[in-house]
């Protein structure tokens, strides 16, 4: 923060330090932004905090995104070893540096450094993963909203080289050496860069790292963890996947997972040839958003149990979009919804005789996740996940949000119209998924074949099989 902010002489400590939480954003890696959003105003979450005497200090980190955060080519790499520095990932270089000086720094606007907890969606989820890898502490507790690794998929550096050379012809730089081709480029305004992105629909930049499942289970200085996801994550796909045929899915999983695999699959999530179109295009949704976030956040969970060192609350979130304008309206559970709740921004948009169910539910998130950073359940009932009784809370419409132990859930959510709780979904998908990479030929551990088999699955998913 600028000294004509703070001052010479710094910021002063009071005496009775608050939880921190650090809210990082989602858009996978393209594109998002914290406080400065409608969406993602974290002041209605401050207020509630103080309201029930359990104050907290809320930040939110930006970082670069895209070709400014995690552009990766060879000409970077031969620049950066010259001049002694590290390479490519400078998004997530942005947020490491913004825990570090929140640490250094929030005593002075009232913060304990010794007590934050992250939370982060998507994008953001999977960020707070890769950090869980650092030797370094960033924060003590962490809340991950749908997202992981497997959200990131497989960058390879000489795909990153290829699609930084695509850019370079978009933009008509034709430079014979690499500073020549790095002046031209540092030259070309970022409405430029945007407008690639733009004009070729893709998200051009990602880290990668796998597996997650062991990742949280692992880091010694993380003792705390929520983890969840919304329903139907994968109707955040419904657009690329329309034109997909059930012949077309079939033969892709086939591919991939082999043909006694890709049988378990097809038959868990009821994808046949000939099968009506329209029953095909939601049951694919459905196995994409589990491929893609349900299965590795179940996974996580149950890792962390089987670790037995640390506490987790497993839960998941089942509303609907509540506007009428939106392509997601009334889609329950879709990707992000969450957000609409727990930061209590938009419940002033909304009728009032459809406002009080609604906005109860948002209230008691927030709730939720205040009561967490300050060392609490997140509910009153809420028990650290087990492989016994599995507890979970889950939010419907229904019931509103309640804890239930797995059993439980398993009889109750029958009656949800969007149907059950897919446990055993999930469960096929991460056994045949392990058993299709294990079979593969070639290079590679056993963990980078697994996730290569999850990323070639979801290639369909992204619409590139068309």
């Amino acid at each position: 923060m600028p000294k004509n902010v703070i001052g010479e002489s710094g910021l002063s400590q009071p005496k009775n330090l608050l939880p921190v939480l650090v809210y990082m954003h989602g858009g996978g890696f393209v594109e998002g932004k914290g406080h400065v959003s409608a969406l993602h105003d974290t002041t209605k979450m401050t207020e509630m905090a103080a309201h029930e005497s359990m104050d907290v200090v809320i930040v939110s980190i930006g970082y670069r995104l895209n070709w400014q955060g995690f552009v990766a080519c060879y000409d970077l790499l031969e620049e950066a070893r010259e001049n002694g520095e590290h390479a490519f990932n400078y998004g997530m270089r942005d947020q490491r540096n913004a825990f570090l000086w929140i640490q250094r720094h929030i005593a002075g606007f009232g913060g304990d450094p010794g007590n934050i907890t992250a939370f982060g969606e998507s994008a953001g989820a999977a960020s707070l993963y890769m950090h869980a890898c650092s030797d370094v502490p960033l924060f003590n507790r962490v809340i991950i909203q749908s997202g992981s690794p497997s959200v990131v998929g497989i960058w390879s550096l000489e795909q990153s080289d290829a699609y930084y050379h695509h850019l370079l012809s978009y933009l008509g730089i034709i430079g014979a050496t690499r500073t020549e081709r790095h002046e031209a480029l540092r030259e070309v305004p970022v409405s430029r860069l945007i407008d690639y992105i733009l004009d070729n629909h893709v998200a051009t930049m990602k880290p990668y790292l796998g597996p997650e499942s062991e990742i949280l289970a692992n880091c010694p200085w993380i003792h705390e963890i929520m983890i969840g996801d919304d329903s139907h994550e994968g109707l955040g796909l419904m657009i690329p996947l329309k034109d997909v045929s059930a012949s077309q899915c079939i033969s892709r999983v086939r591919t991939i997972l082999g043909d006694e695999s890709a049988r378990c699959v097809l038959d868990t999530y009821e994808i046949y040839d000939g099968m009506d179109e329209g029953l095909f295009w939601q049951n694919a949704v459905i196995m994409i958003g589990d491929l893609l976030m349900t299965e590795p956040t179940h996974s996580t969970a149950i890792a962390v149990a089987k670790s037995g060192r640390k506490r987790l609350y497993r839960w998941q979130f089942g509303l609907p979009n509540p506007f009428h304008g939106s392509v997601f309206s009334y889609s329950t559970g879709h990707h992000f919804v969450e957000l609409m709740y727990q930061f209590m921004t938009l419940a002033g948009r909304l009728p009032t005789y459809r406002n009080h169910f609604l906005r109860r539910q948002g209230e008691e998130m927030a709730r939720s996740w205040i009561r967490f950073a300050n060392g609490l359940p997140p509910m009153p009932r809420a028990k650290p996940y087990d492989l016994e009784e599995g507890s979970i809370m889950t939010c419907d419409m229904l019931h509103g949000w309640a804890v239930r132990t797995r059993a439980e859930d398993e009889v109750i959510s029958q009656q949800d119209p969007w149907g059950p709780r897919r446990y055993r979904q999930w469960e096929v998908l991460n056994e045949e998924l392990k058993r299709a990479g294990r079979a593969k030929d070639g290079a590679g551990s056993e963990i980078e074949k697994i996730e290569a088999t999850r990323n070639g699955l979801l290639v369909f998913g992204l619409s590139e099989m068309r």
